[in-house]
């Protein structure tokens, strides 16, 4: 009855349309049509609100099978790769699903997208490109969250701005190839050229 219910709600009205679909999607799992269960999930995965994650992808895979997995993941890089613009999703979701290094090229791609602002999305970012020695990509991250702190020139964040360059000095000598980038010497004079003047940050730097 609820599935009757649920199947007559007209698309234009569907106002939460992601929350509608996880509900139908617990329906079709307790009535056990894993059919429905796939479309369902399908849509979830490719719904802008819902996006690729670990969460819809897991999803997916309880109604096609775990023998799907990889399958299922390496037809969503092609599309992210070939986006027009930056999604912090699509990246987080290369990173969730292991392919650290397709998560570094496409940071690398769209590099001057990156806002340092958003922290709470490039942090995490980072954290994980590091520890999975994608140390270019982390670079890139860095460099963004850097640049916004100091753009903004407020004294109160520059411990912050601090503990990125200095990270930025420990990554450097693991950085065979700069892909045309400036290295790290050439990175730390532009700072010092255009941020030169905010000697609280550099002060804090050198203790």
């Amino acid at each position: 009855m609820a599935l009757f219910w649920m199947e007559r709600i007209p698309p234009t009205d569907r106002f939460r349309a992601d929350e509608q679909d996880k509900l139908l999607y617990s329906l079709h799992e307790r009535l056990g049509d894993r059919e429905k269960m796939a479309e369902t999930a399908w849509r979830l995965f490719r719904n802008c609100r819902s996006r690729r994650s670990r969460s819809t992808l897991d999803m997916l895979l309880q109604a096609l099978g775990e023998s799907e997995r990889e399958r299922v993941i390496e037809k969503q890089v092609e599309p992210i790769m070939g986006s027009a613009t930056l999604s912090y999703d699509d990246a987080a979701f290369l990173v969730d699903m292991g392919r650290l290094y397709d998560a570094s090229g496409y940071l690398f791609r769209y590099r001057d997208q990156l806002d340092g602002n958003l922290y709470q999305f490039l942090l995490p970012l980072a954290k994980a490109l590091e520890e999975g020695r994608r140390f270019l990509g982390a670079t890139l991250v860095y460099h963004s969250l850097l640049e916004s702190i100091l753009g903004r020139a407020q004294s109160r964040y520059y411990h912050h701005g601090v503990r990125y360059l200095k990270k930025l000095d420990d990554l450097s000598p693991a950085i065979n190839d700069w892909r045309g980038l400036p290295a790290h010497k050439e990175y730390k004079e532009s700072l010092l050229e255009i941020h030169g003047r905010k000697r609280s940050f550099w002060s804090k730097y050198g203790q």
